[in-house]
Protein backbone atom coordinates (compact mmCIF):
# COMPACT_ATOMS: atom_id res chain seq x y z
CA UNK A 1 0.00 0.00 0.00
CA UNK A 2 1.39 3.14 -0.97
CA UNK A 3 1.04 6.19 1.67
CA UNK A 4 0.36 9.68 0.33
CA UNK A 5 1.26 12.73 1.42
CA UNK A 6 -0.81 15.44 2.46
CA UNK A 7 -0.95 18.28 -0.16
CA UNK A 8 -0.41 20.81 2.02
CA UNK A 9 2.93 19.40 3.89
CA UNK A 10 5.83 20.25 1.92
CA UNK A 11 8.37 17.71 1.19
CA UNK A 12 11.73 18.67 2.98
CA UNK A 13 14.58 19.41 1.13
CA UNK A 14 17.70 17.00 0.96
CA UNK A 15 20.99 18.13 3.10
CA UNK A 16 23.34 19.61 1.24
CA UNK A 17 26.17 17.24 0.74
CA UNK A 18 29.37 18.06 2.62
CA UNK A 19 32.58 19.33 0.96
CA UNK A 20 35.73 16.99 0.27
CA UNK A 21 38.64 17.97 2.21
CA UNK A 22 41.75 19.01 -0.02
CA UNK A 23 42.80 14.89 1.48
CA UNK A 24 39.64 13.21 0.44
CA UNK A 25 39.59 14.79 -2.57
CA UNK A 26 42.83 13.68 -3.61
CA UNK A 27 42.56 10.34 -2.41
CA UNK A 28 39.84 9.94 -4.54
CA UNK A 29 41.17 11.45 -7.58
CA UNK A 30 44.44 9.06 -6.97
CA UNK A 31 42.06 6.37 -7.44
CA UNK A 32 40.07 7.64 -10.19
CA UNK A 33 43.67 8.33 -12.07
CA UNK A 34 44.68 4.73 -11.54
CA UNK A 35 41.35 3.20 -12.58
CA UNK A 36 41.44 5.22 -15.78
CA UNK A 37 45.30 3.95 -16.99
CA UNK A 38 43.91 0.35 -15.82
CA UNK A 39 41.27 0.79 -18.26
CA UNK A 40 43.61 1.21 -21.04
CA UNK A 41 46.22 -1.94 -20.10
CA UNK A 42 48.44 0.70 -18.39
CA UNK A 43 49.93 1.81 -21.83
CA UNK A 44 49.27 4.65 -24.57
CA UNK A 45 48.39 7.09 -22.32
CA UNK A 46 49.49 10.49 -20.50
CA UNK A 47 49.97 9.53 -16.41
CA UNK A 48 49.25 13.77 -16.11
CA UNK A 49 46.20 13.67 -18.09
CA UNK A 50 44.70 10.45 -16.49
CA UNK A 51 45.10 12.49 -13.06
CA UNK A 52 43.58 15.70 -14.69
CA UNK A 53 40.28 13.73 -16.27
CA UNK A 54 40.53 12.34 -13.01
CA UNK A 55 40.01 15.55 -10.93
CA UNK A 56 37.60 16.31 -13.58
CA UNK A 57 35.35 13.85 -13.00
CA UNK A 58 35.69 13.46 -9.33
CA UNK A 59 34.98 17.31 -9.02
CA UNK A 60 31.62 17.01 -11.59
CA UNK A 61 30.72 13.97 -9.08
CA UNK A 62 31.08 15.76 -5.84
CA UNK A 63 29.20 18.91 -7.67
CA UNK A 64 31.75 21.47 -6.96
CA UNK A 65 32.16 22.24 -10.34
CA UNK A 66 36.10 22.78 -9.54
CA UNK A 67 38.04 23.38 -12.60
CA UNK A 68 41.63 22.78 -10.73
CA UNK A 69 42.92 20.96 -14.45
Amino acid sequence: MRMKMPENTPAEPAPAPEALTEEQRHRLVQVAAYYIAQSRNFQNGDPVEDWRQAEREIDRLAGTGDDRA
